[in-house]
């Protein structure tokens, strides 16, 4: 069970909440920036009076080295992607394992486990900028996946993707959150939410 605690974002009142590992659910967020500041405050990129807690552990005030360890527990896709363009796709699946801890043997192994499930093994030499947007959407998810993240952030991932892309990528999250993997859906898009029945995480709320 993942805890946001008092977190403030611009300016707003305190985002209180809890994700549990069963439930799929959607952040809404006023702004751009409002949504890149909750990124930041889970990367610790940006400091928060508020916390974040993994069960009892908080992963905004821990050690680096227990954050490390925490991570493995997060699985993120960025709407723009965030990869390393002059690493291929092999390349920036194995830069993203070995950040948090895996051998070279194990993550050449999660890679190719990976990139198979997701069907674009194909693709595990091609560089970045060769994959088409749906490609590179996959790819995010697939990144995401490789460490079996207990929880998954999605951060407007449907701007952009083909209709019937978006729809294999939902209905295979909406069988991950059953399966016990909780999954949270960052949006400025209200409108997108409510067509899809997201249940705002906020109704949630601790």
């Amino acid at each position: 069970m993942v805890r946001v605690v008092n977190v403030n974002l611009c300016g707003n009142n305190s985002l209180n909440f809890v994700l549990r590992e069963d439930a799929f659910h959607c952040l809404p967020c006023k702004s751009e920036e409002e949504k890149n500041l909750f990124l930041q405050i889970l990367t610790k990129i940006s400091p928060t009076k508020g916390d974040v807690l993994i069960g009892k552990e908080s992963i905004v005030r821990c050690k680096e080295r227990v954050y490390r360890s925490k991570l493995k527990e997060f699985g993120i896709v960025y709407n723009d992607y965030k990869f390393i363009t002059y690493k291929n796709v092999y390349e920036n699946l194995d830069y993203y394992l070995k950040i948090r801890g895996y051998s070279s043997g194990d993550a050449e192994k999660m890679i190719d486990e990976t990139l198979d499930f997701f069907g674009i093994q194909h693709r595990k030499h091609s560089e970045i900028e060769e994959l088409t947007h749906e490609e590179k959407v996959i790819l995010g998810v697939a990144r995401a996946m490789t460490t079996e993240p207990k929880f998954l952030i999605l951060d407007d991932i449907h701007l952009s993707t083909k209709e019937e892309i978006w729809k294999r990528i939902f209905d295979f999250l909406k069988k991950l959150s059953k399966s016990g993997t909780g999954i949270l859906y960052l949006t400025c898009d209200r409108e997108f939410a409510a067509e899809r029945q997201m249940k705002n995480i906020i109704e949630g709320a601790l």
